[in-house]
């Protein structure tokens, strides 16, 4: 255990915040930070709608580029329920400077995942403790189905951040699911995809992250040329959020559990999507070379596989990621039978951390004649 661990027993909450959860008779008996890995990989593995980047191989990843350390926290309810709530904090950073995260930008969902069902009051319960950690700034972005819970609780001081994303239910094997999910539209795309003569490679090796990223890198440029942003920069940003190393470090942590989906057209790497496997699926990121992709279809091909494959490996849902307010983001996204599914990113903030940043970066933006793509 680390020395700034946290193992201590909660001697009932009895706090006016905290009045309406000591009337139904639930608390909180015990916490221990970081959470104990076998304990959350138990919890993790028991939630059905848990998501790979809400386990303990996932923070093993992240933690190992930093700045991040593992600040997990291990929930234990009167009711028998435990929960985990996967969270990060930076590492050399005093205590009331602090920035909390589940997860940190750009390393997927987090919120809690627990070995029976939470109501709101337990969630409230989470947020008091959190409260209490005095932090600067905690950050909540939680797998989209459980959102609700958290926003019950959302007029305690919680600011709340609209989001919206899409997923596709796997109940029903890959044939019927492509019968009748997918439109007549992608449908077609997978014929032309099939009749252009791509080769679809996949796995994790480091040959095939390397691929992945040099047309991620050409992403960056194309992203640059449509919010008119100076190419070095978009690949200075890109590059910080998603360096090579942080894929390598993933599938170093996680193994099989991720998968790289790769296009080529003679031997040119024309499409990939990464895609992240457990009870669920959760496809993350995604780069072409749209010269070549548009044309093949390339990009309905890689994820009806990824579809086919999540089937074969039972898992319940097919997340699609992050939408937006992307019309043609979600249009695609439809074709596959995904269902836009409205959520909230929760914060926490002893100052108005959001509102600054959100003005500095309109402000950098407006200076660089940016606009959003």
């Amino acid at each position: 255990m680390t020395p700034d661990s946290d193992h201590r027993q909660i001697e009932g909450y009895d706090k006016p915040d905290a009045a309406s959860h000591l009337a139904l008779g639930l608390k909180l008996t015990e916490v221990v930070s970081p959470a104990p890995r076998e304990d959350w990989f138990d919890i993790w593995s028991t939630d059905p709608f848990a998501l790979p980047t809400q386990g303990p191989d996932w923070m093993l990843a992240a933690t190992l580029l930093g700045p991040y350390r593992d600040s997990s926290r291990l929930y234990r309810f009167s009711d028998g329920v435990r929960a985990v709530l996967p969270l990060f904090s930076c590492t050399g950073v005093p205590a009331m400077l602090q920035y909390l995260a589940s997860p940190p930008p750009a390393w997927g969902y987090g919120g809690l995942v627990s070995d029976r069902p939470l109501t709101s009051t337990h969630y409230a319960i989470v947020v008091a403790d959190l409260r209490k950690r005095n932090a600067l700034q905690v950050s909540i972005r939680p797998n989209p189905f459980t959102s609700h819970y958290w926003k019950n609780v959302e007029g305690r001081g919680i600011l709340s951040l609209s989001k919206r994303a899409h997923v596709l239910e796997l109940s029903e094997g890959f044939d019927a699911i492509r019968a009748k999910r997918f439109s007549s539209n992608a449908r077609r795309h997978l014929k032309t995809a099939q009749a252009a003569g791509l080769e679809v490679v996949s796995g994790h090796d480091p040959e095939i992250i390397q691929e992945f990223h040099g047309l991620l890198m050409q992403s960056f440029d194309r992203w640059a040329t449509q919010q008119g942003e100076p190419a070095l920069l978009a690949r200075l940003r890109g590059t910080r959020r998603d360096p090579l190393e942080k894929f390598l470090a993933i599938a170093r942590t996680i193994g099989p559990q991720m998968k790289v989906y790769l296009a080529r057209l003679d031997q040119r790497p024309v499409a990939a999507i990464i895609v992240l496997f457990g009870r669920n699926a959760h496809y993350t990121r995604g780069a072409m070379d749209k010269a070549l992709a548009g044309p093949t279809a390339a990009n309905y091909l890689l994820h009806a596989t990824a579809i086919e494959e999540a089937c074969r490996r039972d898992c319940g849902t097919y997340n699609m990621g992050e939408t937006g307010q992307s019309k043609s983001l979600a249009d695609f996204k439809e074709k596959f039978g995904a269902v836009g599914v409205d959520y909230s990113e929760f914060r926490l903030e002893r100052l108005p951390i959001t509102r600054i940043d959100s003005l500095l970066r309109t402000t950098v933006k407006r200076l660089l004649g940016m606009k959003d793509a």
